[in-house]
């Protein structure tokens, strides 16, 4: 059942519909065509008006079709004398949609997510793998912008209020995030870490580990960064080689982790050699999602983004934890 107390979502429809203040919102949880009534969600009775609403986080023609059907039932089985309207509400509409609706008299008005019903945004949220691209996404705009609403992390992630919100209720259930006063923030970054790190160890993307003579790694990045530059090679340094530029702080000198993409590995291990005796051991990865689209190139080293950094950290579990800890810390240190 729909929370009868959600008296921002009355005022909006009271606004959107101009009702008056003796409208009656009545919420439906049956969905059998027996009663046309419920297949709607909601009727709201004003007067002679009678108002027969759908919610809908993303509005499709299936919707559009059983709303017009609704019509066709109550226009047949006419025994009283409402006036019925009809309103589907969603928070994402298709121009295809408003056109089809306008034609068959049915009302479309687009609803913010905040105030959509729950349970028309929620997934599942047993089934959300937090290490998915879009759900990390949702978190590092999280640790960024915490605390914050749910709405405010959609708009800034660029992620869809119900998989946020998914996200978000997820970390909760778990004990990773609270809410307080309306505000949502991280209170356990160590269980989250923890998480990461069991459904995405580091060491299921590795290719080969290879012990390469150098000065130390840093100077090892820089060579293979120019290298690769010339050769046309993707690949990007991640780990402690790619938060030390960021948070300008380094701890480990002798080893280093990089991606290269599955194309290049060949040339690449050509022109990096076979030896087995080295001072530096190279990690070689191989990606599980798109990262090449967004690396940079900084101090003369080819690496991945903030965000990729603290997710490949965080794989690596507790040996990397400490850097991966900080580097939370640099990123919540930088609110858009």
């Amino acid at each position: 059942m729909i929370d009868l107390k959600r008296e921002d979502l009355f005022r909006f429809l009271q606004e959107k519909l101009n009702l008056s203040n003796k409208a009656q919102l009545s919420m439906l949880s049956a969905r059998s065509i027996k009663d046309n009534y419920s297949i709607a969600d909601a009727i709201i009775t004003d007067g002679v008006r009678r108002i027969h609403l759908i919610f809908k986080y993303r509005a499709t023609l299936n919707d559009l079709s059983k709303m017009n059907l609704l019509k066709s039932l109550t226009s047949l089985d006419k025994n009283d004398d409402f006036l019925d309207e009809y309103v589907i509400l969603s928070t994402r509409t298709d121009p295809q949609i408003t056109e089809y609706s306008q034609r068959l008299a049915i009302l479309t008005i687009g609803i913010p997510s905040e105030i959509l019903p729950r349970e028309y945004y929620r997934q599942n949220v047993k089934t959300v793998k937090m290490s998915l691209s879009r759900s990390f996404h949702v978190i590092y705009k999280f640790l960024q912008l915490s605390p914050s609403t749910i709405s405010e992390v959609s708009d800034q992630s660029g992620v869809s209020y119900g998989w946020t919100h998914a996200v978000i209720n997820r970390l909760i259930e778990i004990g990773i995030a609270e809410r307080r006063t309306g505000y949502y923030s991280i209170k356990n970054v160590n269980a989250l870490l923890d998480l990461l790190a069991y459904e995405r160890p580091i060491r299921s993307l590795v290719y080969r580990e290879l012990m390469v003579n150098s000065v130390d790694a840093m100077h090892l990045a820089n060579e293979i960064s120019r290298f690769a530059e010339v050769e046309s090679i993707d690949l990007a340094f991640t780990g402690i080689t790619s938060s030390s530029m960021y948070d300008k702080f380094n701890i480990r000198r002798d080893s280093a982790y990089l991606y290269v993409r599955r194309e290049d590995i060949g040339h690449f291990l050509e022109l990096i050699g076979k030896e087995k005796k080295g001072n530096v051991k190279l990690t070689v990865l191989l990606p599980d999602r798109d990262i090449f689209s967004n690396t940079s190139v900084l101090n003369g080293i080819r690496v991945v983004s903030a965000e990729q950094t603290l997710l490949d950290l965080a794989s690596m579990g507790i040996q990397a934890r400490e850097v991966a800890v900080r580097m939370v810390d640099y990123i919540a240190s930088r609110k858009n």
